[in-house]
């Protein structure tokens, strides 16, 4: 007598249970490789200079310096995923609002300070998922 194993469909063998961490963790990192390249791009074509766009562009590894002990620390005391549902939201907004309002020097400054403040913690806490 043989035992058969339920047939899964192809949706749920795609997408369910480990499989969809998988993809989260492959469509982040591809995310952000896209965003930290076009990031200089956009920079200039709004018009900043060589030397600007590389001050403006190295906040986001100086924030990360400063402030990934803090999110670590947080995500400890509150939990991994509510962490990073709340990073991830947050940077999304804050890239669009980047879009809108960064757009002169301080403003861009401004706005880089803050969507690295929320983009530093999203590698790390998928990491740990």
């Amino acid at each position: 007598m043989t035992i058969e194993t339920p047939r899964l469909s192809v949706w749920s063998r795609l997408f369910g249970g480990s499989n969809l961490i998988r993809l989260l963790y492959v469509f982040t990192y591809a995310s952000s490789s896209a965003w930290i390249f076009q990031f200089n791009v956009y920079l200039e074509a709004i018009g900043f200079k060589g030397a600007y766009i590389g001050y403006v562009a190295s906040l986001i590894w100086v924030v990360m310096l400063i402030f990934q002990p803090f999110w670590g620390v947080w995500a400890d005391r509150t939990g991994v995923v509510r962490c990073f549902r709340l990073a991830v939201v947050m940077t999304t907004l804050s890239l669009v609002a980047y879009y809108f309002w960064g757009t002169t020097p301080t403003s861009a400054v401004v706005m880089t300070l803050i969507c690295s403040f929320f983009y530093v913690p999203v590698l790390p806490l998928i990491d740990s998922i």
